[in-house]
């Protein structure tokens, strides 16, 4: 029992040292928190660390221009070359993203930009770009041999390719495809051509020349890419295309419109399939308008003078 208290006391006695050493301790590092050494060298390390923080912050806007803008040029119509030398000069990096074929534009030029003229950007950003490609992609001739005109002209466009000429020759299969050209010599099935080419298409008649017929219908208001569809529908050819003053740039004959035909419209006139129809376009809405409205009182005028019934002399 002495043994187990002689030890007891002395584990208590360890115990009050530990905690009076831990105490003294802790009260030393309090006072060292409150102590004049303490403030300098905290006062010293928050100032470093403020001009630190202010140095990074500075370094960043320097690098980054920070608040500083560039206007966008405007690439259009440029060569690439001519582009990036531009672009330099603005602090400004381009890439091409794509090309289009346009046999009407300069090849290698410039017709799309992102962003804008005009766009404030930052140093160093990229401007996206479209350009014109200087030779067209290849793809091969479908066969079109027995396909009925609309199923030909939906196939060709599916392969990237357009519907050129239509030929009509005496044959009992009206409308059905008889031969596939290009500028009048065969071309057969499988056959590499450039993507765009159009393929001129011949076809039956219906061995009646008399049923060989239609009427011209209203291309004015069109583009030309729907005066092509619907001239397609209607077994009619696009003869000479003439461009006004208001077609400048190349780009503009994409949203040019018919305000001219010939032959007119004429409902109750028929024509031959196969006839050419000749188009003038312009990129001035009121030519459009006024051709319009011309044709419409044209139109009422025929109307007035098929209702108006001549009275016999006799009657008078």
């Amino acid at each position: 029992m002495i043994c187990i208290f002689v030890a007891c006391k002395s584990q208590v006695r360890l115990f009050q040292n530990i905690f009076m050493e831990q105490t003294t301790k802790k009260n030393s590092f309090l006072r060292f928190f409150i102590s004049k050494t303490f403030f300098k060298h905290f006062t010293i390390i928050t100032v470093l660390a403020m001009f630190l923080f202010w140095v990074a912050i500075k370094s960043l806007d320097f690098y980054t221009l920070h608040g500083k803008t560039f206007r966008v040029p405007d690439f259009k119509g440029k060569l690439l070359s001519e582009a990036k030398q531009i672009a330099e000069k603005a602090n400004l990096k381009l890439q091409v993203i794509d090309s289009i074929y346009n046999p009407r534009g300069k090849k290698g030029s410039i017709v799309e930009q992102t962003p804008p003229v005009g766009f404030q950007v930052k140093k160093n950003r990229r401007i996206f770009l479209t350009t014109i490609s200087y030779s067209r992609e290849m793809v091969e001739m479908p066969n079109l041999i027995g396909n009925s005109m609309i199923q030909a002209k939906n196939d060709l466009e599916y392969q990237g390719l357009s519907v050129g000429k239509l030929k009509f020759i005496k044959h009992k299969h009206k409308f059905l495809v008889q031969a596939q050209e290009i500028n009048g010599k065969p071309i057969a099935h499988g056959t590499k051509i450039e993507k765009g080419t159009a393929i001129d298409l011949v076809l039956g008649d219906g061995n009646d020349r008399e049923e060989s017929k239609t009427f011209v219908p209203n291309f004015l208001g069109n583009n030309l890419r729907q005066a092509k569809n619907k001239a397609t529908r209607a077994a009619l050819n696009i003869g000479e295309i003439i461009y006004d003053e208001t077609l400048a740039e190349n780009a503009d004959s994409l949203k040019a419109m018919v305000w001219q035909q010939e032959p007119k419209m004429n409902e109750k006139r028929e024509v031959q399939f196969g006839t050419p129809i000749n188009l003038w376009l312009t990129n001035n809405k009121n030519k459009v308008e006024i051709a319009l409205l011309a044709q419409e009182n044209e139109t009422v005028a025929e109307t007035d003078s098929l209702n108006t019934t001549e009275i016999p002399e006799e009657i008078q």
